[in-house]
């Protein structure tokens, strides 16, 4: 019996065995059919030894500072579209220099812009794959350096941020060119490198500041050459370009063949060399000591000028009036321009390049920048230049959004009006451009001049004529104003002043008098004035031969009298005959001069 039981659990084991390795052949055989990963590797990427050198920088500037590589892929590690090996030539595939702050890149977090020399647009790390630029796998399906150049640069300088590692790496992503989604190769193990901050101002305490070198005299090298920053005494490659011309979109002034641009660390020496001569030869190693400056490697002067002060900005039609105080040892101003960057696949991974668009004499304290969109904003920031070409730190930067001018006009109906009485102002706003689709125009009231309260606002249409009564209490100026719009400047029309005159009633008095005796004579005045003031007179005319002539004025006093004043004189005429009495109030800084209508008396 027990060896009966032995025997079964045997042929159990046996088939447990059978089904174990039928799994296994079957996952295997799913496995094979399987399709590509999302995301593969290849053997490459940026050239690590070429001939004792690399290919790429050890130093990343975070700003736009320009940058070339030369990268390779092993033969048979590139795949297609369908994940399949490629090992023949003519493969086509896209390529894009990632920045990445882990050697996976993922998301949103890496940053860079890669240079297309066919459309010679510099293509953000997030813009779609067809605006990269091609390359072609040679022999055996491999991508070898030869001497084509890649040029990218990081163009982010709120990166490193707060917390974040300023080591990098260099991935450098080929896509096929017939590929899509899930087709991405990135290099295995791309190499570290260190971002370090152009601002100098982004971590102060933790992270490397930059700044950036150019020839301060000729080369004597031809064009599209190989210039490098290395560590003094050393081979390791600190920054790598190639020099003028290079067919690349640089963003800075030097352009004569040989002519370069490199950013470095602050405060580490190291040597120029072009094609792996030290230049200027011989020379001693440069350290720099002040970040965001363009020093002339080679000059008897290597002192930047200071940064500009006081740079203002004023909006005008496409263009852009700036201003600034002096900067001693200037030679000329050189003003850089850029507008708020704009989403990339749906995020903005980048900050704008500022770009040089003027240069001006050094004696100057003001230009003008045209050709600008009306009703956009742009940003400025000057640096001054020294006769040696050093260049030093930015100016503070001002934003403004030019616009189309406009104009308007105000007039009254009338300069002085009865009390309670009505004045129309009419006015009108005009355009040097394009007409105003919808203006709005506020009209506005003061009693001083300076401070100025709304009175109503007005929607126009064409021909934009404005037309509003108004009713002054008191001497009021009046102005018109435009606020402008998404493409027009603001505008205030000229002041235009109405004065109401009081209301004035005609003396009240009896229609006989006796020569030489004392009467009262009184009338309403409107406003209300002070009680005791006397801002009232009245006039006594006499007829004499059919013509009224003046013979005597008399100032009253006011009193309360209800609602309004009451201005009463008792007083004597002087001769017999025909009289008219006249209410006068002198013109004030309220009022305007105001005369009543006549009261006819007898004196006997």
């Amino acid at each position: 019996m027990h060896r009966l039981t032995t025997t079964a659990s045997r042929r159990r084991s046996h088939r447990r065995v059978l089904l174990v390795l039928l799994a296994a052949l079957l996952l295997l055989a799913l496995a094979q059919a399987a399709p590509a990963p999302a995301a593969s590797e290849y053997v490459g990427g940026p050239a690590v030894d070429n001939q004792g050198r690399a290919d790429y920088p050890l130093y990343i500037a975070n700003d736009h500072t320009v940058y070339a590589l030369r990268f390779t892929a092993a033969a048979g590690t590139l795949r297609d579209k369908d994940g399949a090996p490629v090992t023949t030539p003519g493969a086509g595939y896209y390529v894009k220099v990632r920045i990445s702050p882990t050697a996976t890149p993922s998301g949103g977090a890496s940053r860079g812009f890669t240079w297309n020399p066919v459309t010679r647009q510099w293509v953000q790390e997030r813009a779609d794959w067809d605006e990269f630029p091609v390359v072609t796998t040679g022999a055996g399906g491999a991508i070898t350096t030869g001497n084509t150049w890649t040029y990218f640069k990081f163009g982010d300088t709120t990166k490193p941020a707060a917390l974040d590692s300023s080591t990098w790496y260099i991935v450098v992503s080929l896509q096929p060119t017939d590929g899509g989604s899930g087709t991405t190769q990135n290099n295995a193990s791309p190499p570290a490198v260190e971002i370090i901050d152009m601002t100098g101002g982004l971590r102060p305490d933790d992270l490397t500041a930059a700044f950036r070198v150019h020839n301060g005299m000729p080369t004597g090298a031809s064009a599209d050459k190989r210039v490098e920053a290395t560590a003094s005494e050393g081979t390791e490659v600190w920054a790598i370009s190639r020099t003028q011309a290079n067919g690349v979109a640089q963003g800075y002034g030097t352009v004569a063949a040989g002519d370069f641009q490199l950013a470095v660390p602050v405060g580490l020496p190291f040597d120029v060399k072009i094609q792996n001569n030290i230049w200027p030869d011989p020379a001693p190693s440069f350290t720099g000591s002040v970040a965001d400056v363009d020093i002339a490697l080679g000059a008897d002067d290597v002192t930047p000028p200071a940064a500009p002060a006081s740079l203002t900005a004023t909006a005008a039609d496409g263009a852009a009036l700036l201003s600034w105080s002096a900067v001693a040892d200037a030679e000329k101003y050189v003003v850089y321009q850029w507008q708020a960057a704009t989403p990339v696949g749906g995020r903005t991974n980048y900050t704008p390049h500022h770009v040089a668009v003027a240069e001006v004499d050094g004696a100057a304290r003001s230009c003008t920048v045209a050709g600008l969109a009306n009703g956009s904003e742009h940003f400025f920031e000057i640096r001054a230049q020294d006769a040696a070409t050093n260049t030093g730190p930015p100016s503070a930067a001002v934003a403004v959004t030019p616009n189309v001018a406009t104009h308007l006009t105000l007039a009254t109906s009338a300069k002085v009006v009865k009390w309670g009485g009505r004045a129309t102002l009419s006015g009108e706003l005009s355009s040097d451009g394009p007409d105003v689709s919808e203006p709005e125009v506020r009209v506005e009231r003061s009693f001083n001049g300076s401070t100025w309260k709304l009175l109503t606002t007005i929607d126009l249409t064409a021909p934009y004529a404005v037309g509003t009564a108004v009713k002054p209490q008191r001497t009021t100026l009046y102005r018109l104003v435009f606020t402008g719009d998404a493409t027009h400047l603001g505008a205030t029309s000229n002041v235009v002043t109405v004065t109401p005159k009081v209301k004035l009633g005609k003396p009240v008095a009896p229609a006989r008098v006796k020569q030489g005796r004392k009467f009262a004579a009184y009338g309403g005045l409107v406003p209300k004035a002070k009680v005791g003031s006397h801002t009232v007179r009245i006039k006594c005319y006499q007829k004499k031969a059919g013509v009224w002539r003046l013979k005597k004025t008399v100032t009253t006093t006011n009193r309360n009298h209800g609602k309004q004043s009451r201005y009463v004189r008792s007083f004597a005429l002087p001769s017999k005959g025909t009289w008219k009495l006249v209410a006068y109030a002198p013109k004030s800084a309220k009022y305007a001069a105001t005369t009543s209508g006549a009261r006819i008396l007898k004196v006997q």
